[in-house]
């Protein structure tokens, strides 16, 4: 299961009298023992949708990093082209680090994972993905131009990255 990690007090014979919304996107699976094991993969507001499925940042992180060696930063552009979303992705690269056939396999990887045209370039990213601890992990690595998204996170964290003291 993945959802919002929500903690309630709960007594036997008693309605939930307080929850708390953490805001924490959690991945849970029962145990053979019957225990729960609880992988926090992001927060609720760094959840995307991409052609009308909800994707977590951790995974969409992770079918971008899995096969990929090498990677100083990158930056995700989300469009709307031709009425399908569109990821291109930005990559820094140690020299040398990919060949162009690995960049299309991982292109592809992520097009069949998240159900979407991806296409990757190497080149630089800009100050604002250093911004993630001080705002999101969305913010700081996706730039959403489709029409009605809201970049006000997007924003603080340029501002951040482009304040001088």
């Amino acid at each position: 299961m993945t959802g919002e990690l929500v903690i309630t007090h709960l007594y036997p014979g008693q309605k939930p009298l307080i929850r708390y919304r953490t805001g924490d996107m959690v991945r849970a699976q029962v145990l053979n023992t019957g225990q729960w094991h609880i992988i926090p993969i992001g927060r609720v507001r760094d959840t995307l949708i991409i052609n009308g499925s909800t994707h977590c940042a951790y995974d969409i992180e992770a079918t971008l990093l899995e096969n990929l060696k090498g990677c100083l930063d990158y930056h995700i552009l989300v469009e709307a082209v031709a009425g399908a979303d569109q990821l291109s992705v930005t990559l820094e690269l140690e020299s040398s680090s990919a060949t162009l056939n690995n960049l299309q396999f991982i292109a592809s990887s992520m097009a069949e994972k998240l159900n979407t045209r991806v296409r990757i370039a190497v080149g630089s990213t800009d100050a604002v993905t250093g911004t993630a601890a001080m705002v999101s992990w969305k913010a700081a690595r996706l730039h959403d131009k489709r029409q009605g998204s809201d970049n006000q996170e997007r924003e603080t964290a340029l501002k951040i990255a482009t304040w001088r003291a």
